[in-house]
């Protein structure tokens, strides 16, 4: 398990260079994993970046500093993504803040470097009733691409585009099959 967001980065890219060869990349973060899609998007060259829920690098805020701190923040957490603590094992449930925990650390640890923009299209997803990602914090990912961006909005909070992923999947799958120029961002 890598200590640093650098480390993380670095195995993901190494990962994907050696299962995707050749073959078409979307690279998709949710939250954190936005954050994490993108410096990966840096190192290799997929078709195009996909975030949903998630500040633009220069505007991160070293989310998850309360769950790295408060096991009442995990609680919140698990509240926020519909998830009832009650239906997870104890073993799970152990996994999950372990893993959750390990990704607030890592994102504690994340330093915005600008450098060259993305050659790739970025496409943001957020929601309107996502208290932690706003439209404009969304609108921040333009900056850090030359070769275009769209933000999408659906209903619901943070975790909306997880909870009804259809739309986000037709539209990776768009992309995958070369029609990104022609997607609408519906807002």
């Amino acid at each position: 398990m890598p200590d640093t967001f650098d480390e993380a980065v670095e195995a993901i890219a190494t990962e994907l260079v050696s299962t995707v060869g050749n073959r078409p990349l979307i690279v998709f973060g949710h939250s954190f994993g936005g954050l994490l899609g993108y410096e990966v998007s840096r190192r290799v060259t997929p078709r195009a970046l996909v975030v949903s829920g998630c500040r633009a690098p220069g505007h991160w805020t070293g989310a998850g500093r309360g769950i790295v701190d408060d096991g009442e923040e995990l609680d919140k957490l698990f509240d926020t993504a519909d998830l009832d603590p009650r239906l997870l094992d104890e073993d799970t449930r152990a996994l999950m803040v372990g893993m959750l925990r390990k990704d607030a650390q890592l994102s504690l640890s994340y330093v915005h470097k600008p450098g060259t923009r993305l050659s790739v299209p970025v496409h943001a997803w957020g929601a309107d009733g996502d208290e932690t990602v706003s439209a404009a914090d969304l609108d921040g990912w333009a900056a850090v691409t030359s070769a275009g961006f769209t933000r999408h909005t659906t209903t619901g909070g943070h975790h909306a585009v997880l909870r009804r992923p259809q739309p986000v999947l037709d539209h990776l799958s768009a992309l995958l099959r070369g029609e990104g120029a022609s997607l609408t961002p519906t807002a």
